[in-house]
């Protein structure tokens, strides 16, 4: 979880509202737990279902704490928490909650809070409508037509993880693996496919990519020649992981600078991106 949704949230007081809410239940709790026990009359304890008054906010307040947890150690996810503490923070006009407050100071309190919020909530909003942007990418763009056009809708695209994105969304192609790398699975596709920027045999990357069903593959130049920091380009870090093939040459420098080997054929290439069609062997 990024510091900045922590400015925001508590700047819109989004963040102590639930925290005070938080704080009441609890409080209450604890409170009615303590009464039960000095002022035990009963023999039999009540069971029934929905004996406790508070389990239900008891409960959501667990889940609250438990998508707080999710959205602090995966940032994505904090569209789980963001929701639920906007409900928590509606016990607010809760008169079983905060039955100490008559019912015009509750209202009151709600009013006074929504106002407040707002002042915060349209300086966000016209921070939002203020970001003009526009994405100009002329040589993926020309893929992502050239795909829509040469290719048939059952055509399986593999690729990084970005441009298998926008494959999946823009030209509507199945497609082996996508940002979502969460998942171990996906990750293990991933790193399978991302062996076009390995040095290993181009028969064995054929293998693995039709065992995967792939029939075309994106290839990108940036990827291939990117030296940003010593170890860290795509060649480098394929080095570390297989040293078997560490001293043959790159894959992805072969076919783009010298003749595509078979069994692979080009399919398309402009400035930034190679395409090639995975052929069958018995092709």
């Amino acid at each position: 979880m990024e510091w900045e949704f922590i400015q925001k949230t508590t700047a819109t007081l989004l963040l102590p509202s639930a925290a005070i809410v938080s704080f009441v239940v609890v409080g209450k709790l604890v409170y009615a737990e303590i009464g039960k026990l000095i002022n035990k009359k009963e023999e039999v304890p009540d069971v029934t279902p929905g004996a406790h008054p508070l389990a239900a906010i008891l409960y959501h307040l667990f889940q609250l704490l438990a998508f707080g947890a999710i959205a602090f150690i995966i940032m994505r996810l904090k569209l789980f928490f963001t929701p639920h503490l906007c409900a928590f923070v509606s016990l607010l006009a809760s008169k079983e909650i905060f039955a100490f407050l008559n019912i015009n100071r509750r209202r009151g309190l709600v009013v006074l809070l929504l106002a407040v919020m707002t002042i915060q909530g349209q300086a966000n909003i016209r921070e939002q409508m203020n970001i003009i942007g526009e994405f100009n990418n002329a040589n993926h763009e020309a893929l992502i037509e050239w795909i829509r056009a040469e290719t048939p809708p059952s055509a399986v695209f593999a690729g990084s993880m970005p441009v298998c994105a926008s494959v999946k969304l823009s030209a509507e192609r199945p497609i082996v693996n996508h940002p979502h790398y969460e998942d171990a699975g996906l990750r293990n596709r991933t790193h399978r496919v991302y062996q076009i920027y390995s040095r290993k045999p181009p028969e064995e990357i054929h293998g693995t990519l039709r065992e995967m069903g792939v029939d075309y593959v994106v290839i990108e130049g940036n990827w291939c020649r990117q030296r940003a920091k010593v170890g860290c380009s795509m060649g480098e870090l394929w080095d570390d992981d297989d040293r078997e093939n560490a001293e043959s040459e790159q894959f992805c420098e072969t076919v783009l600078e010298q003749n595509v080997p078979e069994p692979f054929s080009r399919a398309f290439r402009n400035d930034a991106y190679l395409v090639l069609r995975v052929e069958s062997r018995d092709k």
